[in-house]
């Protein structure tokens, strides 16, 4: 079975943004999966050397491609691009995607999703 490719680029969801009513989960149900999961996304991030200042970059971007499976889980993870040399940040954000459960996709067949998440320090921290 040949894998259907959908990729949706650049959609930005913030990890300390409150706009989660805003995505529609019907409209965009993997970016309701993933902004479900924004706090753990935070975590990964407060508890990186980016954060802590031990990285040149303490704000930025991660941009990840995934696949996800007729079974709605995600694999194949990959860091696309990021503004962060961390790589115990990257295998959080991998660990996280793969906890989710992702709509099924309706044609049977895995879909490749590309996103990108928006990470920096809040003033209050």
């Amino acid at each position: 079975m040949k894998a259907i490719s959908l990729v949706i680029l650049f959609f930005i969801f913030s990890c300390s943004s409150s706009n989660r009513d805003q995505i529609d989960q019907k409209k965009d149900p993997v970016g309701y999966s993933l902004d479900s999961k924004r706090d753990e996304f935070r975590s990964c991030y407060l508890e990186s050397e980016s954060y802590k200042g031990k990285d040149a970059a303490t704000q930025g971007i991660i941009e990840v491609g995934f696949s996800i499976d007729k079974d709605g889980k995600s694999n194949n993870e990959k860091i696309v691009k990021s503004s962060f040399k961390d790589a115990n940040l990257h295998a959080c954000i991998f660990g996280i995607l793969r906890m989710i459960n992702y709509s099924i996709p309706k044609n049977g067949l895995s879909i490749e999703v590309t996103r990108l998440i928006n990470f920096y320090p809040r003033d209050n921290e």
